[in-house]
């Protein structure tokens, strides 16, 4: 078709704006409002059922903004301590086995679509294992590293003292904390000898600060934003107090994140989440710089119902975090929560990322969501509800005085036991449990999180799924 007769073809229609469109859907309603087509988002946002270019609003991001590419990284975790029975110990004795096979694990995943390695060593003293071995086949100057740790620094320091690498080290304890309701006297020094260490390697950043927990116990976007920000301004309070310069704690920022199955909102958070660094930094009159994102699909919303199902919600998960511009992404097994996932569960888990790049192209356009009117008010509307939050939460002395006074933890839970109930009434549907289920499928252990069980004086976060209720009711059929 020429561009004269494709113009003569768009003049054959008179233009319309939203208020027309509107009357004529109020005219197709009949005796039914206009305003029960919306709907109010757990985050308190209003969903008008259409946008057009009247809701246009001004996009305050760049590619600058997502360090101008569209690349991230298929970044596979690898536990140190396999999944076990709950009553089952691990010795020291098998570090070496332990390690042998987090290696093996590793290494399997780097030639077969992963480009990147996560080590969860979260639970050991990082001194008892042999990082030559843990590292054996690895290129440290091509394949990015990951580790996440409890307890001290020292054991992690020595034995990377000398290692040329790139990466992300996850020692976020105040995430832990809210679980755990613990932390040693000295994690505030260690961690400002872990970024230390990380002065002449600028490829590697040592200060996560890590929502998933958030994300897991039920956090609604806005949510998991706010308290990730106060805990990101708890550490630089902290640390700056501690003699070490802003820049550098700045350079080594990176947020990791859970992503859920709520599509665009999951596309907004991440976007969002860039506008906040960004305020963040002129608050503190910093220099602009890029944040770095890392995702990690969640298990808030995973069922041991129709388990496989899962490898849907995920990858529904998966595609939200890169088109939200995520600079890693990690896509858990459909099954990780429960068992020791198998070969098979892994390779789709990191398949997902592969498919994204490699047929889908998701990894040739920067901000792909951009100028989408629905995604860039939602965008706007996260920012600004989740700066007011934050806000909230510093008016209150900050993060740890917020969660020691119940705020945290108490705001999140009315949002986890309003989304708990909707899917125990039917009004939220997970396919294959409350929806569509398998009356002949049996189960037989319900698994929760040691979380529950935890004594602690602060009341802690409450991990859990939203489909415990209703497996525990088929368990008991």
């Amino acid at each position: 078709m020429s561009t004269q007769s494709h113009e003569k073809l768009l003049q054959e229609f008179e233009a319309s704006d939203k208020a027309t469109w509107i009357q004529k859907a109020i005219e197709k309603l009949k005796d039914k409002d206009f305003q029960t087509l919306s709907a109010t988002t757990y985050e308190g946002i209003t969903q008008q059922p259409f946008y057009t270019p009247e809701d246009q609003v001004n996009n305050a991001l760049t590619s600058a903004d997502f360090g101008n590419t569209a690349q991230w990284q298929n970044r596979e975790i690898v536990h140190f301590f396999p999944w076990v029975d709950d009553e089952k110990e691990i010795l020291v004795e098998d570090a070496p086995r332990l390690t042998e096979e987090a290696n093996r694990l590793a290494v399997q995943a780097l030639t077969k679509g992963a480009d990147s390695v996560y080590f969860d060593l979260f639970g050991v003293d990082a001194a008892i294992i042999d990082f030559c071995v843990l590292l054996r086949d690895i290129d440290l100057t091509k394949q990015p590293l990951g580790f996440t740790f409890d307890g001290r620094t020292e054991g992690f320091i020595s034995q990377m003292e000398e290692a040329e690498w790139m990466g992300s080290v996850d020692y976020d304890f105040l995430a832990n904390w809210t679980i755990s309701g613990y932390y040693h006297n000295t994690v505030f020094e260690d961690l400002a000898e872990l970024i230390h260490y990380t002065h002449h390697r600028p490829q590697v950043k040592a200060l996560t600060i890590n929502t998933t927990n958030l994300h897991n116990a039920g956090a609604n976007a806005v949510q998991e934003l706010a308290f990730g920000l106060s805990t990101l301004v708890e550490y630089l309070h902290q640390l700056t107090d501690l003699g070490l310069d802003l820049s550098l704690l700045l350079r080594n920022v990176e947020f990791s994140m859970g992503t859920g199955s709520n599509y665009f909102m999951e596309m907004a958070k991440f976007r969002a989440l860039r506008l906040l660094w960004k305020q963040i930094l002129q608050g503190y009159k910093a220099a602009q710089q890029p944040l770095s994102i890392h995702a990690q699909t969640a298990t808030w919303n995973k069922t041991i119902t129709d388990v496989n199902v899962n490898m849907l919600r995920s990858t529904t998960e998966a595609m939200s975090a890169v088109i939200g511009g995520v600079d890693a992404l990690s896509v858990l097994p459909y099954n990780d929560f429960f068992t020791e996932p198998d070969a098979f569960a892994r390779r789709i888990a990191r398949n997902v990322s592969t498919l994204l790049k490699e047929e889908s192209y998701l990894d040739k356009v920067v901000d792909a969501s951009a100028g989408a009117y629905y995604i860039e008010n939602l965008t706007k509307e996260l920012a600004q509800k989740s700066w007011d939050l934050f806000q909230q939460t510093e008016q209150r002395g900050g993060f740890i005085k917020a969660f020691k006074a119940g705020f945290v933890q108490n705001e999140i839970e009315k949002v986890a036991n309003q989304k708990v109930a909707n899917v125990e009434t039917g009004k939220d549907v997970l396919v294959g449990t409350n929806k569509y289920e398998n009356a002949e499928e049996k189960i037989e252990k319900v698994p929760t999180d040691n979380s529950q069980e935890v004594q602690s004086e602060v009341k802690l976060l409450k991990l859990r799924r939203l489909s415990e209720g209703l497996e525990r009711k088929r368990l008991e059929k």
